[in-house]
């Protein structure tokens, strides 16, 4: 895949939006691309996609700033999901699983045990679902303050569990240690795979 940048769209202090021709084998086609500033730097965060229309991307980049979806001061960037990081850990939320529909779900707080948090690069990226209402989250977190409340709730309430495997390189998950031992197994012999793949 080949990507050559043709303008940046809009840029703010926070985030920016850069116009981009993304092409595979020879076919290609301009797409958008959002980034944002994390400590000083340009982070990519979402994967191309494509506006159809100048509506579309005012939409969407209004609600950049006005829906909640990061929250620089906090530190903190959501991929999707609802809420901040800490309201994942609720015992009932305000869910709205629509413009117009908005439900009060009890045991919110119950977990799928892939709910984890590990490091990438110099962050960390946390996200699991809910299993009373499957409802899947995923944020990018950089404050340091934050994210070590996040392990601290996953280790006492949820008995999850550190893992500095050279795998995992750091990550903190409530997958039982049988359930993630078999993960690592998982991803040695997928990698013994390409590695034979490419001899």
């Amino acid at each position: 895949m080949t990507v050559k940048d043709i303008k940046i769209l809009k840029q703010t202090n926070n985030y920016r939006i850069t116009l981009c021709y993304v092409s595979v084998f020879g076919n290609g086609e301009r797409k958008e691309r959002l980034e944002i500033k994390i400590k000083n730097k340009w982070v990519f965060v979402q994967n191309y996609y494509h506006f159809n229309d100048e509506k579309n991307f005012e939409k969407y980049s209004d609600a950049l700033e006005h829906a909640k979806r990061f929250n620089p001061k906090q530190g903190w960037f959501k991929n999707y999901g609802q809420g901040t990081p800490l309201d994942q850990f609720k015992k009932s939320f305000k869910y709205s699983f629509s413009k117009d529909s908005q439900t009060t779900v009890k045991d919110f707080e119950i977990l799928e045990n892939f709910t984890e948090i590990f490091k990438v690069g110099n962050i960390w990226q946390f996200h699991g679902n809910h299993r009373k209402i499957s409802a899947a989250f995923q944020f990018l977190i950089w404050d340091k303050k934050l994210k070590k409340e996040i392990e601290k709730i996953l280790v006492t309430k949820y008995q999850g569990f550190v893992c500095k495997h050279e795998i995992c390189e750091y990550t903190v998950t409530i997958k039982s240690k049988k359930e993630h031992e078999e993960f690592h197994q998982r991803v040695k012999e997928r990698r013994i795979e390409q590695k034979a793949l490419k001899n």
